[in-house]
């Protein structure tokens, strides 16, 4: 298996540079999540060198950046704070993530947050590391998420369900003088349906408890269960189709190097599977 991670990571040595996107799903903050945990796993200097040096620039070009888990800075503050957990990196996780902190609520404030609710992975993450010296901000989301459940249609996708679940489920733990609006939050979204990407309808308010098991659980089961297994278990089949890293290496043109469907997450998901 380490084999196959330093070939991996090789790989994205040679091309990390090139990835047009930055964010975590399909960009360099998947590359550079992969390079900084496969340095620590491997005890390989030039991953965490490469790593640090795409962590240095994605933080430099944050400003720009939209809000969103998937291409934006919560997933890059989210990627921050694993690093941060896992003594990959070290720093004072409050005046490092300061900046994406700030831009995140005032983004909030200004316009919302993406469809997804994925920012809300990423405060329910800083809950869990903090606590309590982020009530400012959990103050604005609270208010931002009643709002939202107020005035959307009636249903949502699982992946906000999850992330909205996850958020509330943390901040009770965190903030349990605030168990009323929490209630009220978790009542309207007991009445609101659960569906896929296209509409259809996953799961009804009446049946929500199917999947209640599922979704109230910590933030790396969580996200596991959204992206990483599946990505093990079905994007990349490693068990059954063992040449596929090399058919990466020899045809890399027509492969990607992201965290979602490409060698990033193949090396992610490996450290994890192991």
């Amino acid at each position: 298996m380490k084999e196959d991670l330093f070939r991996i990571n090789n790989t994205l040595l040679m091309y990390a540079y090139g990835v047009d996107e930055n964010g975590l799903f399909y960009g360099k903050t998947g590359v550079m999540l992969c390079l900084m945990m496969s340095g620590k796993y491997l005890d390989c200097q030039s991953y965490f060198d490469i790593g640090g040096n795409l962590l240095d620039g994605l933080i430099k070009n944050s400003i720009n950046a939209p809000t969103s888990f998937e291409n934006g800075m919560a997933g890059l503050g989210w990627s921050i704070c694993f690093l941060l957990k896992n003594d990959i990196i070290d720093g004072d996780v409050n005046s490092i993530l300061h900046n994406i902190d700030e831009r995140l609520i005032k983004e909030l404030c200004h316009s919302g947050w993406s469809k997804t609710l994925g920012e809300l992975i990423y405060f329910t993450e800083r809950l869990r590391i903090v606590g309590k010296d982020i009530t400012k901000y959990c103050e604005v989301i609270n208010k931002y998420i009643y709002w939202r459940l107020e005035n959307r249609l009636s249903s949502m996708t699982e992946f906000e369900y999850r992330a909205l679940m996850s958020y509330v489920k943390q901040a009770r733990v965190i903030f349990p003088q605030w168990g009323e609006i929490l209630s009220e939050i978790e009542e309207k979204v007991h009445h609101i349906n659960i569906c896929d990407e296209r509409g259809g309808i996953i799961c009804s308010f009446e049946k929500k408890n199917v999947i209640h098991d599922n979704v109230l659980r910590n933030i790396e089961k969580c996200l596991n269960s959204i992206f990483f297994d599946n990505l093990i278990e079905d994007s990349f089949v490693y068990n059954r189709e063992n040449d596929f890293i090399t058919s990466c290496q020899e045809d890399i043109c027509d492969k990607n190097l992201s965290l979602m469907s490409g060698l990033a997450g193949l090396g992610v998901g490996l450290i994890i599977k192991n």
